[in-house]
């Protein structure tokens, strides 16, 4: 029995856990995997940008407080 991608449309065999076509991933698993990564990577840049914010604040408001 033969399906679409649901993402470019070409037809997949149901055993199929790749699409041939565009390489979409059909292994929810493995893909919320992937998405879990990118959401923990991108918090930890934010955390290092929060930290680095707050680290140029002090050094102004220390410049300024010493003039």
């Amino acid at each position: 029995m033969n399906r679409k991608c649901e993402f470019c449309g070409a037809k997949i065999s149901k055993n199929d856990t790749f699409c041939k076509e565009c390489g979409m991933n059909f292994n929810k698993k493995a893909t919320d995997a992937i998405l879990e990564d990118d959401k923990n990577g991108n918090s930890e840049l934010a955390k290092k940008i929060g930290i680095c914010a707050i680290i140029l604040v002090v050094i102004v408001l220390s410049i300024l407080l010493l003039k």
